[in-house]
């Protein structure tokens, strides 16, 4: 399963990349620590699943979903937002 994880703070990317490999079979993790550097990453290659920090360095993860609404990936949101994690299920958000 291909798995990318776009969030800004290190330390949180590195322990969702740890648990992802730790608990899905045959996971392959790549890591985004910008909006920009994540968009191009889906343009080229094609993921299974996406764990998705709202907030990227002032930035707004959700211009990620809206250029890539007609994907086949299944995003998991990472955010403290409640409001943003409810206005995330409009794009398809899985959880």
């Amino acid at each position: 399963m291909k798995i990318l994880i776009i969030e800004d703070v290190s330390l949180v990317a590195d322990r969702i990349s740890d648990l992802a490999i730790q608990n899905i079979a045959n996971a392959s993790v790549t890591i985004s620590y910008h909006l920009n550097d994540a968009i191009h990453k889906i343009d080229e290659d094609l993921f299974d699943l996406v764990f998705l920090d709202l907030n990227l360095n002032g930035q707004d993860g959700f211009e990620l979903l809206k250029h890539a609404a007609a994907a086949s990936f299944q995003t998991i949101i990472i955010t403290a937002s409640r409001e943003k994690a409810s206005r995330a299920f409009d794009y398809g958000v899985l959880d």
